[in-house]
């Protein structure tokens, strides 16, 4: 395997590689001993192997090194989904949003299907597949078989797309994917985090009263706001599960005027990035 570009994750290095035997172009997921355990690896890529669904990443294969643990997936020719909604549209439609939710929840109706939890939905971990427009799922580092047992997780990171069972240390469900779902469709349809205070602290206590507000200004439809509503509920058992949610009107019928600018989604993108540019420089 002859590997060139890469790009870095919270633990991790993408490498974009070709395969001496195949020539087909894939990417390469290397993981540090020092970063993540043995255990931990194995648990992604056990996860990763039982899965099949096409807006899910594909685990071709996983090995180890003297160093370091290697995932290798297939090369995926594409954008981050809101850079690919910028590159293409000045102005976007909810049907347009719509048309990503309803993928991402038909990929999270089938892990949950798999007593799975992905625990990680945010903006970054959303590819946009150039040929088929397909989203793909990646990142399963943080993934969880979650029917039958009790989980729980560390908080690692910003707190911005973290239900808030994640940051009372309660336990976790199908239905903590779904929180996080409704923050991405809040970025979607304003372009603003809807829960972002001016510390972490305060975006914390946001989450957890789930102190949220649609500005004034923006134009957002009425099924739009409940679907919100029903994702961004504290108590779990009246948040929506992902097979609801794909039944909600909105998802079928989402309005189809080109009313939402992609001018704060260029901001939200930069900010995020200089947020995880910074953490790279802080560790390093």
């Amino acid at each position: 395997m002859y590997c060139t570009s890469s790009s870095r994750g919270r633990f991790s290095v993408v490498k974009k590689c070709i395969n001496n035997a195949t020539g087909e172009r894939e990417a390469a997921k290397i993981i540090g001993f020092q970063q993540q355990s043995r255990a931990t690896v194995e648990h992604e890529c056990q996860i990763l192997a039982s899965l099949s669904y096409e807006a899910i990443v594909e685990l071709l294969e996983c090995y180890r090194t003297p160093s370091s643990h290697i995932l290798v997936f297939p090369f995926i020719e594409g954008l981050r989904l809101f850079d690919h909604i910028c590159v293409q549209w000045s102005f976007y439609s909810e049907h347009t949003a719509s048309h990503y939710l309803a993928q991402l929840l038909g990929a999270l109706d089938y892990l949950h299907l798999c007593g799975i939890a992905h625990l990680d939905i945010k903006p970054e971990n959303l590819l946009v597949e150039e040929c088929s427009d397909r989203l793909k799922l990646i990142d399963f580092g943080d993934a969880r078989k979650v029917l039958g047992a009790e989980c729980k997780m560390s908080v690692i990171g910003t707190a911005e797309f973290m239900a808030p069972e994640v940051l009372r240390c309660r336990p976790l469900s199908t239905r903590t994917d779904l929180w996080s779902t409704g923050v991405l469709l809040y970025v979607f349809l304003v372009g603003l985090s809807p829960f972002l205070g001016a510390t972490e602290l305060e975006t914390c206590a946001n989450i957890e009263a789930a102190r949220y507000a649609i500005p004034t200004s923006a134009s957002i439809s009425e099924e739009a706001s409940d679907l919100l509503s029903k994702l961004l509920a504290i108590d779990t058992q009246k948040r929506l599960s992902a097979s609801k949610a794909l039944a909600h009107h909105w998802i079928k019928e989402a309005p189809s005027a080109q009313t939402l600018s992609s001018s704060p989604l260029r901001d939200f993108i930069k900010r995020r990035d200089e947020m995880v540019l910074m953490a790279e420089l802080t560790s390093s």
